[in-house]
Parts: structure tokens; C-alpha cells; sequence
């Protein structure tokens, strides 16, 4: 591995730590787990891989799993892959604010948004925030469009709520609007909409 620093000897947010591995993705996963403790929170790693195994020789669909499910393991989010040669790919990623997966629970974050909805939203948000996953903390999105019909009151009861954010829209703007908003809204490593 060759590695090389642009703007001086410590790393900020803005400096890449460029680095060239040259091996197996098997043993890859330690790499990366070393390139996250060098880089400051939202630090950004690029990285060029070359092809030691034949891992990506073909289709870069495999690999690209393969590669995402390590560098998420490792703590990096947003990733890139290009392909730079036959022979090698560039990887871009930006290390994650929060600790790698292996060191804390992971996040479950499920969107709800709701209008209207007051003799249904109450049951839908008491079963989600009833149900339990061994290893993962579930996080319950709701966002509220302003409804007309109560159901924003009672939503409103939930705002202490420890595993719940509330999202309040001002009018409604429809439901993607409503999703978009709740992801945007959600820390959790998955998300999902119900």
C-alpha cells in the first residue's frame, strides 16, 4: 500500500487520505478499518484498487456489493466506485460521524407520514414502536402534513417520546414530499417507510 498526504501532516474534513491498495478483498477490511481511525469525522477516503484477486474482472455489480457491505462495516458512508482500468477501480467514501456498526447498535429508522389519518395513525404508530429486533433500536419518523381532522393532536402526544421524531409540515404537499422529508429527518442506518 502506498499512501499519500496532499495538504500537510494532519488530516482535515476537506484532505483525502489517498491510498493504493494492492490485494485480496478479504484483506481489505483491515485497511479500512485503519483508514477510519486516521480520518476526522466526514474525512474523506480515496482510495484505488487494484484487481490482485479478480474480484472485479467482469461485472462490477458483485464487487460493488462486496466493497460496499465492508466500507459500511468499516464506518464509511456515501460511497462511489468508478472503474479506473481493467485492472482497477477508484473507491471514494466519507468516514461516517457515527462509530462503525461493529461498535454499536444499529439503527432502524421507519417513516411514517400521516394525514388525516386519526382513526388509523394512533394503532399504526403503538405497533411499530411494540416491535423488537435483536441488535437493532428502531427509530419511528412521523411526519405530520397538517391535518385537518385531529390526528395532528395526537401525534403531538408523542413528542417526548425517546424513539420517536416528529416532522410537522406546515400544509400538506403530498405523500413523497411527506417521505422525503421523514428521511431526511431519520439517523438510522436502514430506513424504512411504512
Amino acid at each position: 500500500m502506498t499512501e499519500q498526504q496532499t495538504h500537510g501532516a494532519s488530516l482535515e474534513p476537506d484532505d483525502p487520505l489517498a491510498a493504493e491498495f494492492v490485494g485480496s478483498l478479504d484483506e481489505l477490511a483491515g485497511f479500512l478499518d485503519a483508514s477510519y481511525e486516521r480520518l476526522p469525522p466526514a474525512g474523506r477516503l480515496r482510495l484505488t484498487l487494484s484487481d490482485e484477486d479478480g474480484a472485479f474482472s467482469g461485472s462490477l455489480a458483485g464487487f460493488r456489493d462486496r466493497l460496499g457491505g465492508l466500507l459500511f462495516a468499516a464506518g464509511f458512508e456515501q460511497a462511489r466506485l468508478e472503474r479506473a482500468s481493467q485492472s482497477a477501480v477508484v473507491v471514494t467514501a466519507l468516514r461516517s460521524k457515527k462509530s462503525p456498526p461493529k461498535q454499536r447498535p444499529l439503527v432502524l429508522s421507519v417513516v411514517m407520514p400521516v394525514y388525516n389519518e386519526r382513526a388509523t395513525a394512533k394503532k399504526a404508530i403503538e405497533l411499530v414502536l411494540s416491535k423488537e429486533i435483536n441488535g437493532v433500536e428502531i427509530e419511528l419518523v412521523v411526519v405530520e402534513s397538517n391535518s385537518s381532522d385531529g390526528t395532528r393532536d395526537d401525534v403531538l402526544e408523542l413528542s417526548d417520546h425517546p424513539r420517536v421524531r416528529l416532522v410537522l409540515e406546515d400544509r400538506p404537499r403530498g405523500k413523497g414530499h411527506a417521505v422525503r422529508a421523514g428521511i431526511a429527518a431519520a439517523s438510522g442506518d436502514f430506513v424504512l417507510i411504512q
